[in-house]
């Protein structure tokens, strides 16, 4: 891979302390106009002609750097339950690089890094942050981390496929998939939705949504969703499915943006042999009668990262 020519590089050591962070770091400055950084390089054969930035998370070229300023206590912003860092970025764009605190996972961002990797026993991901224009060159990123007990190479694969997902939609409000089911079948869909949410895909299950759905207007907000905001969107098809209004409204919304797709939206998937309005017979579904949710999140990850936009 090339290497990332950002104008300055920001690289962030983070610890954790309870619910305390602190951080020390590097920033480093062109010589010219940008540097040249590598990022896909190991530590234990940099590349010739690099020096080593943060203990070697990452390598700029020597002829390209002016200065690497060493900074004991860098002090990222806490907003809520997130930590945000704000800087300038030049016409070549800030590179902010973060590595994480052992058995620390990276749970939420803004926006998506360009990429993760394991770096000793920590995760390490990197943003390239461009500025809006040569007037408003003020550009910022948040994340959340939480104790993990998931392995760095686990995490990389997991965040990694979220950075790609977050890529593919269209605004950062849309969802990988949306999960259209009944409740008496919510104990076998649950499995799914977390399984799939362990993997970095973003999903629409009303339990993970009962906070911003607090208040709404249900039949707005749902029409929205299936109709607007999902990739794709899984149904649960089941007898109880067929007979309640809740989901009967979600699959007309679900079809009536299928119907202006020209791919597939709608992915079927069975605990019987239940017909449902709209679904035809020649529609290629899963069953999942005898089938694990683990084992259906996954097919449906594949789906994902077979499909694109």
């Amino acid at each position: 891979m090339p290497p990332e020519e950002p104008h300055v590089l920001v690289a962030l050591w983070l610890e954790a302390a309870g619910d305390s962070l602190t951080c020390h770091g590097e920033r480093v400055f062109p010589k010219g106009g940008q540097l040249k950084v590598s990022w896909y390089t190991a530590i234990d054969v940099p590349p010739e002609g690099y020096e080593a930035v943060l203990n070697g998370v990452v390598f700029a070229y020597e002829d390209s750097v002016r200065q690497i300023i060493k900074v004991d206590r860098f002090c990222p912003t806490r907003v809520g339950d997130q930590w945000q860092w704000r800087d300038h970025a030049g016409p070549c764009g800030l590179m902010i690089v973060l590595v994480l605190p052992p058995r620390h996972a990276l749970v939420a961002w803004n926006p998506p890094a360009v990429e993760a990797k394991r770096f000793l026993d920590r995760v390490a991901v990197f943003w390239l942050l461009y500025p809006e224009s040569p007037t408003r060159t003020d550009v910022s990123v948040s994340w959340s981390i939480a104790a993990s007990s998931d392995t760095p190479d686990t995490q990389v694969e997991s965040l990694n496929r979220a950075f790609s997902l977050a890529r593919k939609r269209e605004r950062p409000t849309d969802y990988d998939v949306a999960l259209s089911f009944a409740g008496e079948d919510r104990t076998y869909v649950e499995e799914v939705a977390r399984a799939l949410t362990a993997a970095g895909v973003k999903v629409f299950y009303d339990k993970l949504e009962e906070a911003d759905l607090w208040g709404k207007n249900l039949y707005t907000h749902l029409s929205d969703v299936y109709s607007q905001r999902a990739r794709f969107t899984v149904m649960f098809i089941s007898r109880w499915y067929a007979q309640k209004q809740w989901t009967n409204f979600e699959r007309e919304a679900a079809q009536a943006k299928a119907f202006g797709e020209s791919r597939e939206y709608i992915l079927p998937a069975r605990f019987d042999d239940t017909e449902v309005p709209g679904i035809l017979s020649t529609t290629s579904y899963v069953s999942i009668r005898e089938r694990p949710p683990e084992e259906f999140a996954r097919l449906i990850l594949k789906k994902l990262e077979a499909s694109s936009l």
